[in-house]
């Protein structure tokens, strides 16, 4: 029985390659994919069906013990007194200092965004440079990248 589903899933790999023209990729990128999408299926269908624990939030304006469930009701033992501690927010409006975690999360995306363009840049024969003077002409010209062929 396994040999025979292996059979079906290569033919129907070998076809969609012929299919999509896609002869030119290699088949371990592609089995690749298809393991990513179906371990991806997987984690998500374990986690519909078993989705843990409620937390007992309530939402909404009710400030009424009486009106929320048991589970609910806020106990002064569990949660800690919070009236000197400002919100992320107001750090923000009033101009604080940046943390050092919101720095390196900010430094993290740029690395990673910078790192995408450039490997798409070098790979791709300048499609980044490319898309910035169709879609940002007269700012290119600007910059001297008007004579990137299109």
């Amino acid at each position: 029985m396994l040999q025979t589903m292996h059979r079906v899933v290569s033919n129907f790999i070998n076809e969609a390659l012929v299919k999509f023209s896609l002869q030119e990729f290699d088949k371990d990128a592609i089995w690749a994919v298809i393991i990513g999408i179906v371990l991806g299926l997987v984690v998500l269908s374990i986690l519909a069906a078993f989705p843990g624990e409620p937390l007992d939030i309530v939402y909404g304006e009710s400030s009424e013990k009486e009106n929320m469930r048991p589970s609910a009701a806020v106990n002064d033992e569990k949660i800690p007194n919070l009236h000197g501690t400002k919100s992320s927010q107001s750090q923000m409006e009033n101009n604080e200092s940046i943390s050092i975690f919101q720095i390196l999360n900010i430094l993290v995306y740029l690395f990673l965004f910078l790192g995408i363009m450039y490997f798409l840049n070098r790979d791709y024969d300048n499609i980044a440079t490319k898309w910035f003077v169709r879609t940002f002409p007269s700012e290119a010209a600007t910059l001297g990248l008007h004579h990137v062929e299109l």
